[in-house]
């Protein structure tokens, strides 16, 4: 019988988002549940970004913003950040990211994520989300511009996750014992560093397999502010290009197989 809510770890590798690290910084801090733990980390920036983003929390113990002495990149900023946010919670407590450019559409998306959260067959959620630059006939209309989709149900029953294009966006949600499950060779290039580029797809490509389309939710209504206004925005062909590369080498692996022991339910 669930005693209380899941906990929640707040998660935010950032690197130039000086400009935006007080936005992302401040809907986390306004959200009005407010039992969370949230890690920025600021990856060697020379803008200002970690000076911003400890000027924006200050005296807010919920937070911990930290400056890396040397670039880590995102898929270890993630792994780290982790680790340190959700450092003495429950395996069924949950994991949440926001990239350090980005922000949470309203003050009540993790109230959203709990009603997901309240069943216990949910291990990981993730969702739509609203461009923050629109192309000009959604602006033109009033509309913004979301986005990704639900999983085809034929990739979700099959657990052809790594063979379609990447659906997961943001808001991305996991339960802990899921993202610790995900091992840390897979993660890496093979010259044995985390990759810098595509790591989401590496985390989460696993998680999605380890889940099943049983444990998996997709919330439709967007809960996040993605900045493709940013110069780093991994809408960029270079970065794009980087992320089809490892989406291949995913694909050359194993297949996780679904998690059938999860630890027991204590929330």
């Amino acid at each position: 019988m669930k005693s209380r809510q899941p906990r929640i770890a707040v998660v935010c590798p950032a690197y130039q988002c000086e400009r935006w690290a007080e936005a992302c910084l401040k809907s986390i801090q306004a959200q009005s549940h407010a039992e969370f733990h949230c890690v920025y980390i600021d990856d060697c920036s020379d803008d200002g970004t970690f000076e911003a983003a400890s000027k924006a929390v200050a005296g807010d113990q919920r937070f911990k913003v930290i400056r890396n002495q040397e670039r880590r990149f995102p898929t270890a900023n993630l792994r780290a950040a982790a680790a340190l946010a959700s450092e003495g919670m429950s395996p069924w407590d949950i994991i949440v990211v926001v990239d350090g450019d980005d922000w949470l559409k309203h003050e009540r998306v993790f109230e959203r994520v709990l009603e997901e959260y309240a069943d216990e067959d949910c291990w990981l959620t993730y969702g739509n989300h609203e461009l923050l630059r629109r192309h000009w006939r959604a602006r033109l209309r009033g509309r913004a511009v979301f986005g990704t989709s639900r999983y085809p149900s034929v990739v979700s029953e099959s657990g052809l996750w790594r063979y379609h294009p990447f659906n997961a966006g943001h808001l991305r949600t996991c339960r802990k014992f899921l993202w610790d499950a995900v091992r840390e060779d897979d993660l890496k290039d093979d010259d044995g560093e985390y990759y810098w580029g595509g790591g989401d797809l590496a985390i989460v490509v696993p998680m999605l397999e380890m889940a099943t389309g049983a444990h998996v939710r997709y919330i439709p209504e967007s809960l996040y502010v993605y900045n493709n206004n940013h110069g780093l925005s991994e809408m960029r062909p270079e970065t794009r290009e980087r992320k089809i590369l490892v989406k291949l080498k995913i694909q050359a692996r194993p297949r996780y197989e679904p998690l059938q022991n999860p630890p027991p339910f204590d929330v």
